[in-house]
């Protein structure tokens, strides 16, 4: 064997550990992908789910000030009228 032909050996031998590096690099990085995807599938689901939340709560808050602007009236009008009775 000639040097020529060692040295095109050993530029084929870095060659290929530096196709496993690159593959190993790819895999790595498909598979980080895969991870944020469903990171961010899973983020966007709990966003929906606390915006259904929070349109919960300010229905429920909504309804929770009617009853107490109702009782409150109620407990006026009963303090007017034993004031006055």
């Amino acid at each position: 064997m000639d040097t020529q032909q060692v040295q095109v050996y050993g530029l084929m031998a870095i060659a290929e550990e530096h196709q496993k590096t690159v593959k190993a690099v790819i895999d790595g990085l498909a598979q980080d992908r895969a991870t944020l995807a469903k990171e961010r599938s899973d983020a966007a689901k709990d966003a929906q789910q606390m915006a259904e939340m929070a349109v919960k709560v300010s229905k429920d808050s909504s309804e929770a000030i009617i009853t107490l602007q109702k009782a409150v009236k109620e407990a006026v009008s009963v303090s007017v009228n034993d004031s006055h009775g």
